[in-house]
């Protein structure tokens, strides 16, 4: 008794301790940005519309009504007295955390609802869906929270029992995907004051309301499950918060729906309980919720009495968590599911036992581990049958014959039809119980201890049997061989026929006695070796039930991962003695400028070697000696310095004669503090200059002169853009669209050239990127791109033009604005007025035209500086842009007219390069070059945040589909932000030059 009083107390302290409480809730009320329902007590929320759609059962949806009454409806629900005296199913969908008579406001307490999508929700509902469902990968994007805060039960109208008051706070959570959504039921302990209401029809039979907690379909035409209850007759609703199904007292969860695959069945969460005080709630009875034609018929009770002798370390059993921590592999063993996961069930996960890791399904699902089907779904079959059979005096031969049919899951039916056969042997047939016997024995029931066979075999093995008529003595063999599943989720099999069968008569019944079937399973070793687990530098030996990995002879490891043994290095060339020599001696005499000699990947001198300082370069013979007549200036770049003829040196540029000059002046050697001009490899003036190693800098034109407002004292360079176009190869001389998009893609400017990367719904396919548009002497700055007639617009900063092309193969460009532009940067297309706006940051103005060139005009020409981006909002006629004046950077909005000019945003900025709007949360969002971040408004300049704080050198930015795409200065690259996880992504082209303007083909305009 001693005992049993010890062990009460500890099972009283972990029930205790694992209960929610009211703190643990998912946050809610006014200052979380809830809806609060309109006080009563028979109130529905008006529609509320989610962006993204969730599931119940097969039916995706986008609207929701939240009831004061405890519940969520995907349609608006009748009036209270349709309803609360009716039990399940009632004829509209409902997600009923606590379905009763409830009444809110006049210190009632209160009912909130919001969508939320916030990245710590979405962390906190996925972990704990993950938790519920074993081996579940589930990452919410999108959320629901509707919570009942201290809200009342209508004593008047609730059964008479010995409570005096209902009062009672309670939370749903709806998380969803692209393909599933789970239901969340919160109860948190310390808010149950009543809850005590018993759960009977001779209540319900006088009127009383009844609360009732679950699902209801709403479509009472469905065949399968109509609803889904937590209660069966007699329990109570006290057990709310007392139990759950997650490990958890208080905490419930389901999976209600998908869109992967027929989803007729609610499925709970099934995680074992810290104490064992469920009671009954933990269960449910069929004709609770289901509309059941024929009796189940259990693995172990067949109407075959079907049996198998199984070994019992083949019997799945049950792994509670602190089993499988005692079972699970040591820290200092080989974890084999990195490598054996490949080989499970996308809906089935892996473990790791002393023994070598083993593939299970995960909740909801049934299998062997290598193929996992959903529970509660007719299993389609799908096969051939083959053979010859003779019935009396006539053969028949049987040629690949089609077979069709499905087996209704957990109860051992099955349903097969074999078309074409001859008539006679068709009969004849109907008596080879074996052809369908084993798929009864597959999908049959599972209970305690019990599998069926398709948790042992799973839907690959082979079955051979032989059947023997009295009295006649007709024999025939049968070999069936299930080859898996197919892309439908059909099981696939082939069945070959070989014998002699009794003649049926035509229109006979065939009547069979019960009988008993004995399976003999027969464990094939597999051979782990052919699954290639072992590292490629190691050696595979099989074993009974395992198998050894040893790394190969001088290599190093444990046979899973092997490093390959340390090889002499070898001696050096002349090159890499003669380079080395030379460094050595340069860190002793700091601050000695002197020739490197550069080497191959083979350690042979470069051909082409070039003086750092100076940039004068020349070519060298094997050994390293200058050959006579190929020096030449700074400037060209020597494809093959094996031609025998001398190299001709071009002239010297203004920046290249502008650098001797000062090297001259400063004896060779300018200090760290010394202004140079810096030159590119054609001897042009690059368009950043500053002095030595400090960090003032600024922009200069293409002669080298200072443009105003870019002086830049910080770490952070000016986004200067060279007007110098960098030569292409093979040209075009008549540029023309080399591809038409079929699909969502990036379109992206890289100086001479227009790129194209199509997207796999977010994610560029980087591997199919290719080049639309080669045009010579150009650099392409701003791009836009109209939905409506497939048309893409951009700004030329090396031609001093604006330019358009429809996109479909071989259009070729043409320039509808030539003349009075001198740095044009960027561009927008209003899609609503059919107008064109763009900046002139050489001009520094902002001016208009209709989408062909013609009536254009200036807009604003007075207090800019170094205008850059620039986006429109057509509907609502307001005109942004971004001007990074380093004396006073700023963020400004018009009328499409001019009028109305603003300043949004002022503080805080440094390098405003980036602009764009988020028509989908209604945002107006930047990208800073100078304090590195993303930041978004509204419209009106009002509730700023910062969405990334830690970006390298923006450029450009667009959005779409939730994520934000940007061109990458330091990275020359193309950055991919998912707005919902945060995560980034780096794409990039091939390298010519800095990536400019971005935009992208959204799914809707093709």
């Amino acid at each position: 008794m001693k005992n049993c009083w010890v062990f009460a107390l500890l099972f009283t302290n972990v029930y205790f301790t694992n209960a929610i409480q009211k703190d643990k809730l998912f946050l809610f009320g006014l200052s979380e940005g809830d809806s609060v329902l309109q006080e009563g007590d028979d109130e529905v929320s008006e529609a509320l519309k989610l962006k993204k759609p969730l599931q119940f059962y097969e039916e995706q949806f986008n609207i929701l009504y939240v009831a004061t009454n405890g519940f969520l409806s995907l349609q608006l629900p009748p009036e209270e007295r349709q309803y609360l005296r009716t039990l399940f199913p009632l004829n509209f969908s409902v997600i009923a955390p606590f379905l009763t008579d409830i009444s809110s406001g006049h210190g009632k307490g209160s009912v909130f609802y919001r969508v939320e999508e916030s990245l710590d929700v979405l962390n906190r509902v996925s972990n704990m869906v993950q938790h519920g469902f074993t081996g579940s990968t589930f990452k919410s994007s999108h959320t629901v929270i509707a919570t009942w805060d201290n809200v009342a039960c209508e004593e008047d109208k609730l059964l008479q029992s010995p409570f005096t008051h209902c009062v009672t706070s309670f939370q749903v959570v709806l998380a969803g995907n692209k393909s599933d959504t789970y239901a969340l039921f919160l109860y948190p302990e310390d808010e149950q004051q009543m809850l005590n209401i018993s759960h009977n029809y001779t209540n319900m039979a006088k009127g009383y309301v009844k609360p009732q907690v679950g699902f209801n379909r709403g479509d009472t035409s469905n065949t399968e499950e109509l609803f889904y209850s937590l209660f069966g007759s007699g329990e109570t609703t006290n057990n709310l918060h007392k139990a759950g199904n997650t490990g958890v007292n208080g905490l419930w969860i389901f999976h209600i729906g998908t869109s992967r695959f027929p989803f007729n069945k609610v499925v709970p969460a099934s995680v074992s309980k810290p104490v064992d005080s469920m009671g009954s709630l933990g269960k449910t009875t069929d004709e609770d919720f289901y509309i059941t034609v024929e009796s189940n018929t259990p693995a172990d009770k067949s109407t075959s009495e079907a049996q198998m002798d199984i070994p019992a370390s083949l019997v799945q059993q049950p792994v509670k968590p602190n089993q499988e921590l005692l079972h699970a592999i040591s820290n200092n063993g080989t974890k084999m599911c990195g490598l054996h996961l490949k080989f499970c069930s996308q809906d089935g996960y892996c473990t790791d036992y002393p023994t070598g890791p083993c593939c299970h399904c995960r909740s909801g699902y049934y299998g062997n581990g290598r193929q996992c089907l959903p529970m509660g779904i007719s299993q389609p079959l799908s096969g051939k049958l083959s053979g010859r059979v003779s019935v009396g005096d006539t053969k028949a031969q049987l040629n690949n014959v089609d077979i069709h049919g499905f087996a209704v899951v957990g109860e051992g039916r099955v349903y097969i039809s074999i078309s074409p056969v001859p008539t006679q042997a068709g009969w004849a047939l109907m008596a080879v119980g074996p052809l369908v016997s084993i798929f009864g024995w597959l999908f049959a029931l599972e209970l305690q201890n019990h599998p069926n066979g398709f948790s042992i075999t799973g839907a690959e093995f082979s079955q051979w049997a032989e059947l023997v008529f009295s009295p006649q003595g007709q024999r025939v063999t049968i070999i069936q061989e299930a080859q898996g599943m197919d892309s439908f989720n059909h099981l696939n099999f082939d069945i070959r026929i070989n014998g002699d069968l009794p003649t049926i008569p035509s229109g006979a019944k065939v009547h069979i006695l019960p009988y008993k079937e004995t399976y003999q399973y027969n464990q094939t070793d597999i051979d782990e070796c052919f699954l290639q687990l072992c590292h490629p530098f190691a050696s595979c030996s099989n074993t009974q039930g395992s198998f050894h990995c040893q790394c190969w002879p001088e290599y190093k490891g444990d046979g899973f991962l092997c490093q390959s043994p340390q090889k002499p290095k070898p001696p050096l060339t002349v090159c890499q003695k003669h380079r080395d020599s030379l460094q050595e001696s340069l860190s002793i005499y700091q601050g000695l400028e002197a020739f490197i000699p550069q080497c191959d990947e083979k350690g042979q001198y470069k051909p082409l070697q070039c003086l750092g300082t100076t940039g004068h370069c020349w070519c060298v013979d094997s050994r390293g000696q200058e050959r006579l007549g190929t020096r030449t200036m700074p400037g060209p770049v020597h494809a093959n310095c094996d031609q025998p003829a001398a190299l001709v040196p071009r002239v010297e540029t203004v920046c290249e004669r502008w650098r001797l000059s000062l090297m001259s002046h400063y004896n060779g050697q300018p200090s760290s503090q010394d202004y140079m001009p810096l030159c590119d490899t054609h001897g042009n003036f690059l368009p950043v200059q500053c002095y030595g190693n400090s960090s003032f800098c600024w922009c200069v034109d293409h002669q080298g002169v200072e443009i105003i407002g870019t002086r830049s004292y910080d770490d952070v360079k000016p986004p200067c853009i060279s007007g110098d176009a960098p030569p292409l190869n093979n040209a075009l001389m008549y540029p023309v669209i080399s591809s038409s998009p079929s699909g969502p893609a990036i379109l992206y400017a890289q100086a001479s050239q227009i790129g194209v990367i199509p997207l796999d719904e977010t994610d560029p396919v980087q591997e199919k990127s290719t080049v639309l548009l080669a045009l010579k002497d150009s650099v392409v700055i701003g791009m836009d791109y109209d939905c409506q007639e497939n048309m893409l617009y951009w700004t030329d900063f090396g031609r001093h033009t604006i330019n358009r092309v429809v996109l479909v193969f071989g259009s070729e460009p043409e320039a509808i604005v030539s003349q009075g532009l001198v740095q044009p940067e960027g561009i927008a297309v209003d899609t609503v007025h059919r107008k064109l706006f763009w900046v002139d940051s050489g001009k520094d103005r902002i001016e208009t035209s209709d989408l062909d060139g013609r009536n254009r005009k200036v807009l604003i020409d007075s207090d800019l500086v170094n205008p850059r981006a620039i986006t429109v909002d057509a509907k609502s006629g307001i005109l942004y842009w971004t001007d990074w004046n380093r004396d006073a950077p700023k963020i400004e909005s018009s009328s499409l007219e001019g009028h109305k000019r603003k300043v949004l945003v002022q503080v805080g900025l440094m390098l405003p390069n980036a602009l764009t709007l988020d028509f989908t949360t209604n945002k107006l969002c930047w990208a800073d070059a100078g304090s590195k971040k993303l930041e978004c408004i509204s419209p009106d300049g009002t509730q700023r945040h910062v969405f990334q704080d830690a970006l390298d050198y923006p450029f450009s930015l667009a959005i779409y589909n939730s994520h934000f795409y940007y061109t990458d200065w330091e990275r020359d690259g193309i950055l991919v932000i998912d707005q919902i996880t945060r995560k980034n992504t780096a794409y990039v082209p091939i390298q010519q030059s800095h990536l400019y303007g971005i935009t992208v083909i959204p799914s809707q305009c093709l």
